[in-house]
């Protein structure tokens, strides 16, 4: 898959932190960790877990949090500052692209911004008839090369109340009339906080407070 390919073909950086196989206890449980400088900071292999991966900061990784395969682990209120290519990455299908109609993930609450090209990717799958359902609702977005959300391939979804900024294109794959109450912010939402996890904090005056 991807993430082993780049591994496998020299990128210099470990694997990934936490690596969840299909045959992991869906009672696993990935919170309130600081992970920096994987491949993935945490990838799921075709496993839902009964609790979402929530609460994490990952800086610096190529990807903040990856997942494949057609039983999908919702990812809630993560900081993702600094990922070179996704702050979250989720394919709908299996290694072969192969999805399934009853697959569902809810991505919600996360934050993903600066030097990345994409701040949230989701890939469907080819047939239209096992395409999964991606519900995306109350992230933030910004400083993203390329765009702030980018779905590609075949799924069905629900997009609302994302926050934009700073993005070279806020939105790819889908229309932004297929978007409920999107908030886009001109002035830099965020502020410096104290101690070793200082980026980021919403400015008070940010419009994405009570928004996204």
């Amino acid at each position: 898959y991807y993430y082993e390919y780049l591994y496998n073909n020299g990128i210099n950086y470990y694997f990934c932190a936490i690596y969840i196989e299909e045959t992991a206890s869906p009672a696993t449980t990935v919170t309130y960790s600081f992970i920096e400088g994987a491949l993935a900071g945490i990838v799921t292999a075709n496993i839902k877990l009964d609790h979402p991966i929530e609460n994490n900061y990952f800086f610096g990784n190529f990807y903040g949090v990856g997942e494949y395969g057609t039983r999908n682990t919702d990812i809630t209120n993560n900081l993702c500052y600094f990922n070179y290519t996704a702050g979250i990455d989720v394919h709908l299908g299996d290694r072969n692209g192969v999805g399934d109609a009853d697959s569902v993930i809810t991505i919600s609450n996360n934050t993903c911004d600066i030097y990345q090209d994409y701040g949230i990717r989701v890939h469907g799958v080819e047939n239209e008839a096992d395409a999964g359902y991606a519900i995306i609702s109350n992230n933030i977005v910004s400083g993203s090369v390329w765009g702030g959300l980018y779905l590609v391939g075949r799924m069905y979804f629900t997009i609302a109340n994302t926050g934009y900024y700073g993005n070279a294109a806020d939105r790819i794959g889908y229309e932004e009339s297929q978007e409920s109450n999107p908030v886009y912010e001109t002035e830099m939402p965020y502020v410096d906080g104290t101690g070793i996890l200082s980026y980021w904090y919403l400015s008070p005056n940010s419009a994405f407070v009570n928004a996204s």
